[in-house]
């Protein structure tokens, strides 16, 4: 009766929680895609007179309205001053705390309860609308997924939820926040449970109310912008891509395409990572927070002008196109116009390849200095973008030969790549393929892609709270112990056979000394004649007998012996055995048959115990070893 009224009471909780965690983030998502919407219009269209190309499945309240001529020297004015107003926030609201948003996010699950900073949650989103709508190379992934964590903060303590529902109302808001702005709720729910480790492991506790914020946030997301934009299907993908991306049995040669995009996905990977330390190291010079923000900021806008200008000297796209400029911003317009290309058509593969490579290699040194300068915004949106250059450019190179897989597929595949390798997401990353493309007909090899990956690209990724796996997160403390002495009878490690020396209540001073002398216990059991315990004595209790001659004529063991005696029995386990000789500091315990029943068995010493235990636990250890498990210790 108990069990069924607990899974009740926890199944309607989380349907109630998931639900309200799923509209929220749903809702606040959407507001914060139109809050960069407006700021974009404003500073960039309206003051720089930039328009950046954007995925199909964006939609914008500004679409043709009318915009200034382009001009580079204004938008790097534009980005030095939203670069140096986001360092000032940052400087004022958090100038020690070096996470991402998502990292943080991580490392409240694992050492903080789940609780989300104020300081942080408004610092990091204001710095990440301020970054985003001047230009900055950053997604808007980050701070959706802080946004949304910040509201089950306030949720989880308005309620006076456990740590527990705490860190799991945290994640199902995370999923929510995923699933809502890159429309794909299964992506976003395996993304929120596997974000944790690095290793191939999840929260699957989390999983369940993952799936419910993420179905609601990405309804709630996909009505609010039918509602504003009537020609918006509320189920439209977030990228236009071209049907017929099949993979069948007859294909298999394909995989080895597939498997030349999954190690450039690592490698790409690595660069990522290590242009982000480095920038930090480089950046942490300019002592002024603003001022490194600011050069920060100047620096990803003189990088995209660069690749528009290379672009444009060697013709590798047509006069006034902006693809090259996707350096800023998420970037997805240059995935986008990768997709409405017909390949099938066009002579010049070689030249697209070059643009994408150059793209791919351009938005993650910007990335890096957008991230290591200081300035707020995602990774996960620019990971898709220069995972889906490099898939683009390979597909590209294997054009015409066997083993080249359609140039789109691998767009996706290169996507789906560099995520599993950057967040250590396999699952979320084949599944963001699947949602992506809107069929499963490419499953294999997003899940040869996405798992080789994974594997290739070492343990560290773009979230370094991430911990090994469950049992390595502090969050699950204790939840692992194994008490193992606690499992073990007193039967198990007790010898029947074992000669104990006892006495007789009616022994006399000088029987009791000779057996003192005679044997190496430390403890005297009294035991009568019928085998019934009725005393026990140890050397200090002799110890003031001993020095009286005349008391040897009187004096037996039962008046030596005391009759406040711990006793332990063999159904007893060790752990009540190990707590009984720490009670006095025993060696040894008289074990009898029941706490009633007080007749003499025999004794069991501290030393048979430890012993049997080392053994069971090297025994562990050994069977660990043979099935292919580190010893923790040395892990």
């Amino acid at each position: 009766m108990h069990q069924r009224l607990a899974f009740f009471q926890s199944t309607s909780k989380w349907l109630i929680l998931g639900s309200i965690m799923g509209v929220l983030s749903g809702i606040l998502g959407f507001l914060f895609v139109l809050a960069i919407d407006l700021g974009s219009h404003v500073f960039l269209k309206c003051v720089v007179g930039l328009d950046l190309m954007e995925a199909d499945g964006s939609k914008h309240l500004f679409t043709g309205m009318q915009h200034v001529a382009f001009s580079p020297w204004t938008l790097l004015l534009v980005m030095f001053i939203g670069g140096s107003l986001v360092g000032l926030l940052i400087q004022r609201l958090m100038p020690n705390d070096t996470h991402s948003d998502a990292d943080y996010v991580v490392n409240s699950y694992h050492n903080h309860k789940g609780q989300i900073s104020w300081r942080f949650w408004v610092g990091k989103v204001f710095a990440a609308l301020g970054t985003l709508t001047t230009g900055g190379a950053a997604g808007r992934e980050g701070p959706t997924i802080l946004i949304a964590g910040g509201v089950s903060r306030v949720l989880a303590t308005r309620l006076r939820m456990s740590s527990r529902d705490r860190r799991l109302l945290m994640i199902a808001a995370v999923a929510g926040g995923i699933a809502g702005v890159f429309r794909a709720p299964l992506a976003g729910a395996f993304f929120a449970v596997e974000m944790l480790y690095f290793e191939s492991d999840l929260e699957a506790e989390a999983l369940i109310p993952s799936f419910l914020s993420a179905i609601i946030s990405y309804c709630t997301f996909g009505l609010l912008q039918s509602f504003i934009y009537p020609d918006h299907s509320i189920t439209q993908s977030l990228f236009a891509i071209p049907d017929g991306l099949l993979f069948e049995a007859e294909d298999y040669l394909q995989l080895l395409g597939y498997l030349g995009i999954a190690l450039s996905c690592s490698a790409i990977s690595w660069l990522m990572r290590s242009s982000i330390d480095f920038g930090k190291s480089v950046m942490k010079r300019i002592v002024f927070i603003w001022l490194r923000a600011g050069v920060g900021a100047v620096l990803v806008g003189v990088l995209a002008l660069a690749v528009l200008n290379i672009s444009q000297f060697y013709a590798l796209v047509p006069e006034g196109s902006v693809v090259p400029l996707s350096v800023l911003g998420d970037g997805y317009g240059a995935l986008q116009y990768a997709f409405h290309l017909d390949f099938q058509h066009i002579d010049n593969h070689l030249s697209i390849a070059a643009l994408l490579v150059l793209i791919a290699v351009a938005k993650t040194l910007a990335v890096a200095l957008t991230v290591s300068s200081g300035n707020g915004g995602g990774k996960y949106a620019p990971s898709m973008v220069i995972g889906g250059c490099i898939g683009g450019a390979i597909g590209l190179l294997l054009s015409g030969m066997a083993v080249a897989p359609p140039v789109s597929a691998c767009i996706v595949m290169g996507m789906g790549g560099v995520l599993a390798a950057n967040y250590k997401t396999p699952i979320a990353a084949l599944l963001m393929v699947c949602e992506l493309t809107g069929d499963y007909s490419l499953l294999l090899p997003a899940m040869w892609v996405s798992a080789l990956s994974f594997l290739t690209s070492g343990r560290k990724g773009l979230l370094p709270s991430q911990v090994r796996s469950v049992v390595h997160s502090t969050a699950h403390n204790g939840h692992f112990f194994s008490d193992i002495m606690a499992t073990i009878r007193v039967e198990k490690v007790f010898n029947r056979e074992k000669n104990t020396q006892t006495l007789l209540p009616s022994s006399t001073l000088d029987e009791c000394k000779k057996l003192i002398t005679d044997t190496h216990q430390n403890i005297y059991p009294v035991v009568t004649n019928n085998g019934i315990m009725s005393g026990i004595f140890g050397m200090n209790d002799l110890r003031s007998f001993l020095y009286d001659e005349s008391l040897g004529l009187v004096v037996v063991a039962q008046d030596i012996a005391t009759t406040d005696i711990i006793t332990i029995t063999t159904e007893d386990s060790l752990t009540t055995a190990m707590r009984r000789f720490t009670e006095r500091n025993l060696d040894a315990l008289p074990v009898v048959v029941s706490d009633d029943d007080w007749t003499f068995l025999g004794l069991l010493t501290r030393r048979e115990v430890i012993a049997y235990y080392n053994n069971v636990v090297e025994d562990i250890r050994e069977k660990r070893k043979e099935d292919g498990y580190l010893d923790e210790a040395k892990a």
